[in-house]
């Protein structure tokens, strides 16, 4: 009898919460490390949030993808500080993001480094995106362009197009 309770109080739990779909795209807003992101940053905007998440990109050894997406989320704040403009941006992130532009543009070279780390042979992000050659494009297409709003001089390209990273 209780098993039957149980087993009945837990499907109906199960079938009242509202199923989770995992996001995956070459947007640097398009997965769900970025989204989750979104929602922490949105409670407590900051520079030292936005460099901390840039950092962690940037630790020895192999970059774990949840990382490397709030990384590139990280880096879009960053390169919409540098734009002076938010419009690349998701709406729930625009008016803290251009309350920290001002501050966030010093993160420039920063953002930099984490991005080409996040593209390169050293990236979890980069081999899962590696497995999906109809979208591998458009991935490095995102992450380059995103490196080009990050620093104006950039006069050859960020990233080869054999996906090697210019460093």
């Amino acid at each position: 009898m209780v098993t039957r309770r149980f087993a009945i109080a837990a499907l109906s739990i199960l079938t009242a919460s509202p199923s989770y779909a995992g996001a995956w795209g070459p947007g640097s807003f398009e997965n769900d490390g970025a989204l989750d992101w979104i929602i922490d940053f949105a409670r407590a905007p900051s520079v030292e949030f936005v460099r901390s998440s840039l950092e962690r990109a940037l630790a020895d050894g192999v970059i774990d993808s949840l990382h490397g997406q709030a990384a590139l989320a990280a880096a879009e704040v960053v390169a919409s500080g540098v734009t002076s403009s938010t419009q690349l941006l998701p709406a729930e992130i625009q008016q803290p993001a251009a309350a920290i532009a001002a501050n966030v543009k010093q993160l420039a070279p920063l953002a930099t480094k984490a991005v080409r780390s996040v593209a390169s042979q050293d990236s979890e992000l980069r081999h899962l995106w590696g497995e999906r050659q109809e979208s591998n494009a458009r991935w490095h297409a995102q992450v380059e362009d995103l490196l080009r709003r990050l620093s104006s001089h950039a006069a050859q390209p960020l990233i080869a197009p054999g996906g090697s990273v210019s460093r």
